[in-house]
């Protein structure tokens, strides 16, 4: 065994084949290798108090302060478990009222409160068919309006247009005709989009073949064999009828 001394310490060093043994300060240090240290002599250092927290996931060091394991706080784990919670509650509820589709009932209701509209729009017209062909008659009692027969097909196509006018604007812009919403359903596309132009034509235009033979025969039969509950119109313009 060599002694060695320091210049920087009137301490001697004493050196071994397998170590260095230094005295410092009244503490011997024997160093094995390099990055391995060992303090011969110093105190132990304090260990830390591990709780048993299996039930909540935390644990306490000497000093009483708790932590979840990974170096997370008490209160971003309470707030993880808040967030999911809520998330898990949005979930669940989005679940359990998705969006109905409407079937005949709700939608005859609608239809029938529309009609009233049909009918102020063929009131409008015969007057305009009467005053375009001069058949327009002022008495004490009103406006008498007296159709031949090419005026009252004039009439008749002009009430068409309106009438078909009239439910393809309002579903395009808003969704819903009067009658819809007074009964709180609406038009939206299959993927639950908003109508085009486009669509809320095709969607109206196939309205006369669903009236066929007669009072929306065709379009009652379709929405009953249909799963979305969609007429035929329905169907080829890719909407569907859902609450509001």
């Amino acid at each position: 065994m060599a002694v060695v001394h320091s210049p920087n310490s009137a301490c001697p060093t004493q050196s071994r084949g397998r170590g260095t043994r230094t005295a410092l300060g009244g503490r011997v240090r024997q160093q094995r290798s390099v990055g391995d240290s060992t303090d011969v002599g110093a105190p132990p250092a304090p260990e830390s108090t591990v709780v048993d927290a299996s039930q909540s996931g935390h644990q306490s060091n000497a000093s009483g302060t708790w932590s979840s394991p990974g170096g997370i706080s008490d209160g971003e784990t309470l707030l993880s478990v808040v967030y999911a919670f809520q998330a898990k509650h949005r979930v669940g509820m989005a679940d359990s009222n998705p969006e109905e589709h409407c079937g005949i009932g709700i939608r005859g209701v609608a239809i029938g409160i529309d009609s009233f509209v049909w009918i102020a729009l063929l009131f409008v017209s015969i007057l305009v068919a009467g005053v375009f062909t001069g058949q327009v008659e002022t008495s004490a009692q009103g406006l008498n309006t007296d159709l031949e027969e090419g005026s009252a097909s004039m009439a008749l196509g002009l009430w068409l247009v309106l009438a078909l006018g009239y439910h393809t604007v309002m579903e395009w812009q808003f969704g819903k005709t009067i009658g819809k919403a007074l009964v709180n359903i609406r038009v939206t596309s299959t993927g639950g989009a908003g109508l085009t132009l486009g669509t809320a034509s095709i969607r109206n235009v196939l309205r006369l073949v669903d009236w066929f033979p007669g009072l929306y025969l065709v379009g009652v039969v379709g929405i009953a064999v249909s799963d979305r509950q969609q007429r035929l119109g329905d169907r080829l313009a890719g909407t569907t009828v859902v609450s509001a």
